[in-house]
Order: structure tokens, then sequence, then C-alpha cells
């Protein structure tokens, strides 16, 4: 699960921790990701592979991929790491630019090309995509969520499913609810914010 140290990616983690999973957990901030490790542990008996990583850089792709590898087969890859700018895009700058698209797409593609053919030669296994990378990066991942990232294989052997993430009050969402003054009312659930 990238992306698990808050909103979206948190929300998943404390999901499947509920029901029993164990979770790789990747995202940058250690304290966040040492903190969801131990609320599994403790709740819900579930071991926690934390791996700090920062997905807009080769090296923690690798780390992840490692980590990935060590673990064995996977059922499900939640993909959810991701960020994005508002304003002008000239304001952002080339290299914010840079390190969104590397996240968002690049990240995104590296990890789904690095779990689906296991997950295809076992016939079973699910990578899951929220919306926030699909939106951003949308022709480049089109293709994996609209036509099972074109591989060779049953209907109902393997699925991608993307995911809206404007329901989750992650710093993103939240950031972008503020800017759009928006009506929209934002309700406390289960430790996620949810949007109503």
């Amino acid at each position: 699960m990238t992306g698990a140290s808050s909103g979206l990616g948190r929300a998943f983690a404390e999901s499947l921790a509920a029901r029993g999973h164990p979770l790789i957990a990747v995202a940058r901030r250690e304290e966040r990701l040492r903190e969801l490790a131990a609320w599994a542990e403790r709740e819900h008996g579930v071991t926690t592979r934390i791996v700090v990583a920062d997905l807009a850089t080769e090296e923690g792709l690798a780390a992840c991929r490692d980590a990935v590898d060590a673990a064995g087969p996977l059922d499900v890859a939640i993909l959810n790491a991701g960020f994005g700018t508002s304003g002008a895009f000239a304001a952002s700058g080339r290299e914010r630019a840079g390190e969104m698209v590397r996240l968002n797409c690049l990240a995104v593609v590296d990890l789904a090309a690095h779990v689906l053919p296991g997950m295809v030669e076992r016939g079973a296994g699910s990578p899951v995509q929220t919306a926030r990378a699909v939106k951003r990066s949308r022709s480049a991942l089109s293709g994996m969520t609209a036509h099972k990232c074109r591989c060779p294989m049953r209907p109902e052997s393997v699925s991608s499913t993307g995911y809206p993430a404007s329901v989750i009050a992650s710093r993103y969402s939240l950031r972008a609810w503020r800017a759009s003054g928006s009506s929209t009312s934002m309700a406390s659930t289960s430790g996620a914010t949810v949007m109503t």
C-alpha cells in the first residue's frame, strides 16, 4: 500500500488490517508508518512491514519493489501515493511538476508492472489505483484501469480498480476543498474525514 501514512491510504490500511490482512505500508513519513504498524498490531494482531520511501525517486521505487518481493505474492496492491498542485502550472515550477508526474504516473505504472505478472500467473490479485493518480495522469493510466492493463488474462482472474480519492480528506483534498469555497461539509467517521 503506497501513501499509507494518511488520507485514503491510511483508510485502506485500517480496513485491511481490520480484516486480518498483513500490510506492507509505504510512505515518506516514518513516524506515521510506525504509528500505523503499532496500531495494526495492537488492535488487530496484524503484522505491518513499513517501507520509508519517496516513490518519486528510483531508490524509493527499488525499496518498494524489494519489500514486495520479500513478502511474496500479493493479493492486493493499493497504488495510492500521489499529490497535486493548485494554481497556475507556470507557478508550480519544473521540479515540482516533474516530481508530481514521477509519483502520480511513473511510480504507479512501475509498481503495477512489477506486481501484475505474478497476479496474472496465479490468476488472482488486484492492483487498486485511487482516482487521484488516475485523474492527474489520465492518458498514461486510463488503459490500466479501463482495459485491465491490456494484459492477456481471464476477466475474472485479475481486476484493476480505480477509486475516487475525493471522499477521504487527505492533505491534498482538504486544500482543494478549502480553495474551492465549497459549501460541502466535512464529517469525521472511523478516524477518516469524509466529505458529505
